[in-house]
């Protein structure tokens, strides 16, 4: 079912990086430059987005790190680059197609009504996004210290952190939605809260990056590891119980 998802979302995003590449062509050959400037970036956003996801599904690579605040998990730095890419062209081409468009000389095949609010609505959320991505080093990231656990999902501007102890269950799943088709660590917390992450994004085991987190959930008493690197050596060997 997976395969067929992802063959359906590799066809609409071909589709599109064709489509805004015939403009952008088209835009040339009539001499219209700011638009076939605007059609290449989103085709090239489309492009980059889908060689994203293609990282994500076949060649998702954790990258860990660790200092004496803890240790942190973030996808391979590929995926962070991609992410920046897209986001930023898909953004730099909403705010140019909204600055040029007060001079009518966009000329690009759509609903010209509609077109505008939906260009503001990517160059407001690109911004957020890319905002939060600097500002958090990268598109998501999993980070335990010996106190809390920190999760950070760029795709849904989304940060959480929670106290060991706040934590009632690690899931594989949402606690009140289905989410179908990606990989998940869901931690429970109290009053109906959760902090999920795409684990997908940075892994191609997320059974072992969630029986890691549950370890450390359920044995405080080796959270002293994560302040060193023995916690990515656990993490590497997969040893998640106690001898």
């Amino acid at each position: 079912m997976t395969n067929a998802r992802d063959a359906a979302l590799f066809g609409f995003l071909s589709a599109c990086v064709i489509m805004f590449a015939w403009w952008g062509i088209g835009a040339i050959s009539d001499g219209n430059p700011f638009s076939s400037v605007i059609a290449f970036l989103f085709s090239g956003a489309f492009f980059f987005f889908a060689v994203q996801w293609a990282v994500m599904r076949w060649m998702a690579d954790p990258r860990g790190e660790c200092s004496l605040t803890g240790t942190t998990i973030r996808p391979r730095r590929l995926f962070d680059v991609l992410s920046l890419i897209w986001i930023g062209g898909a953004t730099f081409g909403a705010l140019l197609y909204i600055v040029v468009s007060f001079f009518d000389v966009v000329d690009i095949p759509t609903y010209r009504s509609s077109l505008a609010w939906a260009m503001v609505f990517v160059f407001v959320a690109g911004v957020a996004t890319l905002w939060r991505m600097i500002a958090h080093g990268g598109d998501c990231y999993l980070r335990l210290t010996p106190d809390r656990c920190e999760v950070w999902n760029g795709p849904w501007l989304a940060f959480r952190r929670a106290k060991w102890e706040d934590i009632e269950q690690i899931l594989d799943h949402p606690v009140r939605r289905k989410l179908r088709g990606r990989e998940l660590i869901v931690l429970v917390l109290p009053e109906g809260r959760s902090a999920t992450l795409l684990s997908d994004c940075v892994t191609g085991n997320s059974d072992s990056l969630r029986e890691w987190v549950r370890f450390y959930w359920q044995h405080p008493e080796f959270r002293d590891e994560l302040v060193d690197r023995r916690g990515l050596q656990r993490l590497q060997d997969e040893k998640f119980t106690v001898e």
